[in-house]
């Protein structure tokens, strides 16, 4: 049997996942995504050997639950967007990596030039933050460090240390701070501010189409072919059929991130607009086609109330909020406040009455979480119209409770049947850059 491998670098961790030629999961393994352990920044050390080590396990695991002789065909390389590494011109590891969350960086942008600061949005489809990598980028020059090199995003990474070939996939490149997404080149005043040449970001090369071939003797991937599939989120999105103008994707994990596919690439002076609103603007994974981005930080607001409630209580929980109907309990108020400015960071701040009760508190992080993440969409919702077809994904739509609380916000939305579905649009993705796809990514 042909069988394609789909990577999910994600935050927490990595996802490796053995589809059929049907796409359906033959196996599914998972490390810890380690390099984010250390606040500071810390370099992938031997990730490329977890993961080469990992993708053989989970096809030896996949094999032998299905009793067949295995060929692997391609591998795809999904991953978060705005963390990466410099490589400098020798191949080394310039910089370590830094979390996409991490604020260092936010405290230069102001001192910028005025005229930078009014036309990055409006060129890159961003808002000037610490998020992107062009902030991560401005504080390692601040700290002495040569901006020379090339940088890659953590998918674009992986697959040089495997191929050893350089590129930029769009989607990705698209959430730098880096890219102009008019031209498809590098932001020239962003590199020229960062004192480095347009020769920051390489060429471009389309998800889908084979970047090179595993050239380490890393076991199974040598000499397959691999591609960097693109942003995790929109990965997922393309998994679960995302891809026709008006369709909507949520995306409910660290954070809880919403993609709106549109018919056309948005000009300057829209995605200025948009930004403003609180959204970003990029290019999907499918060639031709753009999204908007929007979001909070949702996901990580639960995982610190869950985890001061107990994980062991999640079931527990879903009861209590399905029997006692508490997401439209207004009396929760009363007995629990939880505040959390999870858009831009997650600090959780819960106040609680003496008789309130453990779901109570997980109800008001519920009823709150929802209600950042329906202001951020009520901020474009009346320039693009009611979405189309709604699906809703992520780890957190597997517990009842949290999926009850997305259906309040969006009637018609419908749960992926995917168990991983970053890892399964990179597998999707990993197949087609083998040539034995029938699907078209353009």
């Amino acid at each position: 049997m042909d069988v394609s491998v789909g990577v999910d670098i994600g935050t927490t961790n990595t996802k490796i996942l053995v589809a059929s030629p049907t796409d359906e999961p033959l196996a599914i393994g998972q490390f810890r995504s380690e390099w984010f352990d250390n606040v500071e920044g810390a370099k992938p050390g031997n990730l490329i050997e977890q993961l080469a080590t990992q993708i053989e396990v989970t096809l030896h695991a996949a094999q032998d639950a299905t009793a067949e002789h295995l060929r692997l065909i391609g591998v795809g390389l999904a991953s978060l967007a705005e963390s990466g590494i410099l490589v400098g011109a020798h191949g080394e590891d310039a910089t370590p990596v830094v979390p996409w969350y991490d604020t260092r960086g936010e405290d230069l942008l102001g001192a910028l030039p005025a005229d930078f600061r009014d036309s990055f949005p409006g060129i890159t489809g961003l808002p000037l933050s610490s998020t992107c990598s062009f902030a991560k980028l401005l504080w390692f020059r601040s700290q002495g460090v040569h901006i020379k090199g090339t940088w890659l995003t953590l998918g674009e990474y992986v697959a040089y240390r495997l191929t050893g070939q350089m590129y930029a996939e769009p989607s990705l490149a698209s959430r730098t701070g880096l890219f102009d997404q008019d031209t498809g080149a590098p932001f020239e005043a962003a590199c020229q501010l960062l004192g480095t040449g347009a020769d920051l970001l390489p060429a471009v090369r389309w998800a889908g189409v084979a970047w090179g071939h595993g050239t380490r003797t890393l076991g199974v991937v040598a000499n397959i072919p691999i591609t960097v599939a693109g942003h995790d989120h929109l990965v997922a999105a393309f998994a679960n059929g995302i891809v026709a103008p008006d369709d909507l994707f949520l995306s409910s994990g660290t954070a809880d991130a919403l993609v709106r596919v549109l018919p056309k690439r948005l000009s300057a002076e829209q995605r200025a607009n948009v930004v403003e609103r609180g959204w970003s603007h990029g290019c999907h994974v499918v060639r031709g086609r753009n999204v908007l981005i929007g979001g909070t930080q949702g996901g990580l607001v639960l995982r610190r109330v869950l985890d001061i409630l107990g994980s062991d209580r999640r079931d527990d929980l879903d009861r209590a909020i399905v029997a006692g109907d508490l997401l439209d309990d207004g009396s929760v108020r009363d007995r629990v406040t939880v505040l959390g400015a999870s858009v831009r960071d997650a600090t959780v701040v819960i106040t609680l009455r003496n008789d309130a009760s453990p779901a109570d508190v997980w109800a008001a992080a519920l009823q709150h979480t929802t209600e950042e993440l329906a202001t951020v969409y009520s901020r474009v919702s009346p320039g693009v119209g009611d979405p189309g077809n709604v699906v809703g994904a992520g780890g957190w739509t597997q517990m009842e409770s949290v999926w009850l609380a997305k259906q309040r916000l969006f009637p018609s939305i419908r749960r992926s049947h995917l168990v991983e579905a970053g890892a399964t649009g990179a597998a999707i993705l990993g197949r087609l850059c083998s040539g034995n796809g029938t699907a078209a990514v353009d």
